[in-house]
């Protein structure tokens, strides 16, 4: 197997006007997915799989790798993944849509660098990774002092759910983040959540959080965000998070997904 999805990187004649890929049910625990002969994917699904790593960048080849046509990232029950989502080195300057659920290795979603490529997202939607302690890397200038500024100017949703390690969006306080557009926050069962970030935060869109998508009446707002992240931290509740314990622990770590 591993060899075989090797062998893709010699295939670019056949798939480079691929536009939509789903991949699911690869069970190969040390299996590496190349997606470099892919340069017009619009549309990437991954599920049931595991992969360790995805491989965004060629052998030898250094600088940004760039993927200008994705604009659909969806990435369910690949309990493998290591540490991060993709590498430092990608960028995704085209995407809109990103999915991740059910990826039980990943511990920082993103860097710093990959973060910033994203101007065109509009949806970002991360549950059910256990492990994931925030979704955006510090770099290594924190503790130079250096001030990393980031802006989603184009960011209308954001969900964290079911992220019981998530202790928050960016720990370091040498990042600053812009959301101009962002107007619906959801925020469920993140019981190690005490802010958003540490750093600079404007969200002027933004008027409250919700804690259910389906529940447009059940949401609070303390004046900013950060203030109502820490609301909810001082007000959430043990008996809620038992239950959402044990239905994490009885809940396989791979669910039934489309991207077979």
């Amino acid at each position: 197997m591993k060899e075989r999805l090797h062998g893709l990187r010699f295939a670019s004649d056949y798939f480079c006007k691929l536009k939509v890929l789903r991949l699911g049910r690869f069970p190969q625990q040390l299996a590496i997915f190349p997606l470099l002969s892919l340069p017009n994917l619009e549309s990437l699904q991954i599920g049931n799989c595991y992969f360790e790593e995805l491989l965004f960048q060629s052998e030898g080849v250094g600088g940004e790798e760039g993927f200008q046509n994705l604009r659909i990232l969806y990435v369910e029950g690949c309990p493998k993944l290591k540490s991060n989502l993709v590498p430092s080195s990608v960028c995704f300057q085209n995407l809109m849509t990103l999915k991740v659920e059910f990826c039980y290795g990943i511990i920082k979603l993103v860097a710093h660098s990959t973060a910033k490529s994203l101007v065109q997202l509009r949806e970002m939607r991360i549950s059910s990774c256990e492990k994931i302690e925030e979704i955006i890397e510090g770099s290594d200038g924190d503790r130079d002092e250096v001030k990393v500024e980031i802006i989603f100017p184009k960011l209308n949703l954001l969900e964290l759910s079911c992220l019981s390690n998530l202790e928050s969006f960016c720990s370091s306080g040498n990042h600053t983040f812009g959301f101009p557009s962002l107007a619906t926050v959801i925020v469920n069962y993140c019981p190690r959540m005490k802010m958003f970030s540490k750093g600079g935060l404007n969200a002027p869109m933004l008027h409250k959080v919700r804690q259910y998508e389906w529940d447009d009446g059940d949401w609070i707002w303390e004046g900013s965000l950060n203030s109502t992240i820490q609301k909810l931290f001082t007000e959430r509740n043990p008996m809620e998070e038992m239950q959402y314990s044990i239905e994490d622990q009885g809940n396989p770590s791979i669910s039934n997904t489309q991207s077979t």
